[in-house]
């Protein structure tokens, strides 16, 4: 069973999310033209799925030194992040979008010196093969922060913009699944945990992209 999770179940886990990520960020951005919010939304999604994909070639490569692959995939995943806060922001004001940014960037930049140089993390492969980012309390805290105030607003402004019912409440449940499964999969350290966390986040990726393609020539939101 551990040579199948390590082999199989975590390799196809990265696949399979980061390019149902991607599907979904080109699906929102080409509703860009519709409301810029979706733009910038896919925009923020297609960061994670770079991460994603950095992060499926540390597992299949497995380095001796998991510290760097881990660290080139937080840099687009954090400036995702970014967008997000951008798509959150929406068409206010830049009284409002000028303080939403400049918080985003203030909590990206200190996740990001705080994991490298300050509370190092420590990447590590368990027994059983799962990937665990080894971070400590204090990043996981700005992690959170970071995607509470960015990911999460940007989820509440783009989702009540689809005018179709069913799509509506199909995208709700798989974006905040996505955000609170993006919470656990960084900062997990038990097994089971990220096991269920895993198996959730790819039922919420394929309940997202399936829905995606059946919609995807549709020409409003």
């Amino acid at each position: 069973m551990e040579d199948f999770v390590e082999s199989f179940l975590v390799p196809a886990f990265f696949v399979h999310t980061a390019a149902a990520v991607w599907l979904l960020a080109w699906w929102f951005v080409r509703r860009g033209r519709v409301q810029a919010a979706f733009r910038y939304f896919g925009w923020g999604l297609a960061g994670h799925g770079a991460a994603l994909a950095v992060w499926m070639l540390v597992v299949v490569l497995k380095p001796d030194d998991l510290a760097p692959g881990i660290l080139i995939g937080v840099v687009p995943f954090m400036l995702g992040n970014v967008s997000f806060a951008k798509a959150a922001a929406g068409e206010q004001s830049a009284a409002i979008v000028h303080p939403v940014i400049i918080l985003t960037l203030a909590l990206v930049v200190a996740t990001f010196v705080s994991r490298t140089f300050i509370y190092e993390s420590e990447p590590y492969f368990s027994d059983e093969g799962l990937l665990y980012f080894g971070l400590k309390p204090i990043p996981v805290a700005l992690y959170i922060a970071t995607l509470a105030v960015s990911f999460l607003p940007a989820i509440w402004r783009v989702v009540p913009a689809f005018t179709d019912e069913r799509l509506r409440l199909i995208m709700a449940i798989s974006l905040n699944t996505f955000f609170i499964n993006s919470v656990i999969l960084v900062s997990a350290n038990e097994h089971s945990l990220l096991m269920i966390n895993g198996f959730v986040l790819s039922a919420a990726a394929i309940f997202a992209w399936v829905h995606a393609i059946k919609n995807w020539n549709l020409e409003t939101v």
